[in-house]
């Protein structure tokens, strides 16, 4: 047993070591404008000594991670194993082993290697899997006596990925696309009779050979394998897909559906990925030009949701894009389509080639991870359109690895060590509210999963089970009531820092217009109950918007205005933002009509926070001018002839017109006197 818990060798140089790595993490990922932070710094002695002695070989450098916890850095023919995070708690990287890998003429990948578990509960027992490129095979049953291994030759094209499925079977691809389920055990039993003779070694891999499920599955000609994904060893999350798949397959242009049967691998669905992008792109205005081509590079799965992320390219320049897939009882679905914005410096040839770009859907949060060796971005906000960046140039950085690890997203950067996205506090309580009886509660769980959970997949079909529960007549209803219970929810109206709480709720509800273009409803809204009228949908949840723009403005300016204190106290507290309304009317009314009561201390402070108002509603309005542009024709609806059809706020904002004209006369009428 090779269990290194102090390397000697490296005490001589253990601070400098400490202080370059922790330096360059001060200089970017602890800035509180960059998106990530440290994870942990207590990496195992030796493997901070690998980092420091190879700084002119960082090529020769890799790192995965693994979801039972592991991480693994490779160096030469060495692989550094420690369990980086357990029971969601961060380890303190001491104890660590050492294993020997097989030679290869091509060098060794952490890509090739797999730690897994095959009892779910006894983590500690952890088996290990490499393979060469040239098809060897190193099998150790627990990592904790890594002098005991078994090799064994295996007769496959060059291997690229490698994957643990479920048990003591992994599956790993050939450049070429073709793919082999790998028993573990069957390698412990061939190797452990003839375990000294290569040409025995040799006959025994061509043996093994037809004893694996999936050797004759080859996927179509002239495609490059880009990702393999288990969903049997996806344990991080439980998943309600219908479809009877295992694993999925992503190439530069199909994505692929796989089952695993007892001696064979079945494809179950395939999606021509280059036609569907292709499709969404004519139809942006910017991706006109001929000649382009389309290549997916990666993928991420979450629960019921499929991100794979494609090039646009031409010979020039290329665009990323991301398409958003669920899986549900109908298949797999397109449900979102976005370009997103490209700072990546790095060649075509390096993206679609040999792939140096990785996306990753971040956990519990709206947001995803794209990175390269030498950038890193986390994509968040609705439709993605927020980029946060983080500054690696000044410390030439290099990632070496990234992957999930017991579900925690880490990037292993050879510099910083392990860092981790920064968790967003987007202060969704009201989303982790369960009641039985509320009949919004599927409403909140499909939100939830789009908000929370990152599985927009999983929110379309949480949702479809619920429409079709309802009478259709009532989904605007619906969604007003769901846009209310955001804006009014009372959990973040109890502390002080009120203007903080409501720019988290801007962010929810800006995120709630994203949700309900995903779940296919947005274009079908038409008009609903509110405030004893009927009005067009979308111009209450306009008018909500504004709400909430007027309320964070008048939160900003409250402690110096004494009349909108009390105009807030005269309200509900739990109601004070869809009732802000009242509370401006009341100033309208009382400017206009010059009336002096005791809440309105004067005409000025009263005719600036109606400016405030009018500003904030102006912004809102050119922020959110698409969702704005609402048709203005008469609703032509028998069930609707015999109601008064009005526009909501029209009076509050004739009387901001009329306020601003008088006030802008008398400022004109004073400069001349």
């Amino acid at each position: 047993m090779n269990l290194s818990t102090n390397d000697l060798s490296f005490l001589s140089d253990r601070s400098r070591q400490r202080s370059m790595i922790s330096a360059g993490f001060q200089l970017s990922s602890s800035s509180a404008n960059s998106p990530f932070e440290q994870y942990s710094s207590k990496l195992p002695a030796s493997v901070r000594g690998a980092l420091n002695h190879t700084t002119g070989y960082i090529s020769s450098l890799s790192a995965r991670f693994s979801r039972n916890g592991y991480c693994w850095l490779v160096s030469g023919q060495t692989a550094y194993v420690w369990l980086a995070s357990s029971s969601n708690r961060i380890t303190d990287a001491v104890i660590h082993q050492e294993l020997k890998l097989p030679e290869c003429a091509l060098g060794q990948q952490a890509n090739l290697m797999e730690l897994f578990s095959m009892n779910a509960d006894d983590g500690d027992c952890c088996s290990c899997l490499v393979i060469t490129c040239d098809g060897y095979a190193r099998y150790w049953r627990t990592i904790v006596r890594p002098n005991d291994y078994y090799d064994v030759k295996l007769e496959f094209d060059q291997i690229e990925l490698l994957c643990h499925f479920k048990d003591d079977i992994c599956v790993c691809g050939s450049y070429s696309g073709r793919l082999y389920t790998i028993p573990c055990n069957a390698l412990c039993n061939k190797a452990y009779i003839r375990p000294s003779s290569s040409s025995l070694l040799s006959s025994i891999g061509f043996g093994l050979k037809s004893m694996l499920f999936g050797t004759s599955r080859q996927m179509k000609d002239n495609e490059i394998l880009r990702c393999l994904h288990s969903l049997k060893n996806d344990t991080s999350t439980q998943t309600t897909i219908t479809m009877n798949v295992d694993l999925i397959s992503l190439t530069d242009k199909h994505l692929y559906f796989w089952y695993l049967a007892e001696n064979d691998i079945q494809l179950v669905h395939s999606i021509d990925l280059q036609e569907i992008f292709g499709n969404e792109a004519i139809k942006d205005q910017k991706s006109n030009e001929n000649h382009r081509h389309i290549s997916c590079i990666s993928l991420s799965v979450t629960q019921e949701t499929i991100y794979v992320l494609a090039v646009h390219h031409s010979t020039q320049d290329y665009r990323l894009m991301l398409g958003v897939f669920s899986i549900n009882h109908s298949g797999v679905q397109l449900v979102s389509f976005i370009f997103l914005t490209n700072h990546l410096n790095i060649r075509l040839d390096e993206i679609i080639v040999k792939p140096h770009v990785r996306i990753f859907a971040v956990p519990n949060q709206p947001a995803i991870l794209v990175h390269s060796k030498k950038d890193a971005f986390i994509y968040t906000g609705p439709d993605y359109s927020v980029l946060l960046r983080a500054s690696f140039s000044n410390l030439n950085e290099t990632i070496l690895g990234s992957g999930l690890c017991a579900q925690r997203l880490l990037i292993f950067c050879h510099v910083q060590g392990l860092i981790t996205p920064r968790a967003q506090d987007l202060m969704a309580t009201f989303l982790s509210k369960t009641t039985d009886n509320d009949p919004y509660q599927p409403m909140i769980n499909s939100f939830h999963a789009f908000l929370i959970r990152n599985d927009p997949g999983g929110a379309v079909e949480l949702f479809r089970r619920f429409f079709n529960t309802i009478d259709k007549s009532q989904l605007d209803d619906i969604v007003i009531q769901f846009g209310m219970f955001i804006i009014d929810d009372p959990c973040l109206q109890e502390t002080n820092d009120l203007t903080r709480q409501l720019e988290k709720k801007t962010d929810i509800y800006n995120y709630y217009f994203s949700f309900l273009k995903l779940i296919n409803v947005w274009n079908k809204l038409h008009v609903a109950h509110f405030n004893n009228g009927i009005y067009h949908t979308k111009q209450i949840l306009q008018q909500f918007g504004e709400k909430l723009q007027c309320a964070k403005a008048f939160a900003q300016t409250s402690q110096q205005s004494l009349y909108l204190q009390a105009a807030f106290r005269s309200t509900s507290r739990h109601n004070q933002i869809s009732h802000i309304s009242e509370v401006i009317t009341t100033i309208i009314v009382g400017v206009i009509e010059a009336s002096r009561t005791i809440e309105i201390q004067s005409y000025e402070e009263a005719t600036r926070l109606l400016l405030i108002a009018f500003d904030s509603i102006q912004k809102y309005r050119q922020e959110h001018e698409q969702e704005s542009a609402i048709s203005s024709n008469p609703i032509d609806d028998e069930d609707f002839t015999q109601s008064v059809i009005c526009q909501p706020w029209i009076l509050y904002e004739h009387n901001l017109n009329d306020l601003y004209i008088l006030h802008v006369n008398n400022i004109l009428d004073f400069s001349e006197i």
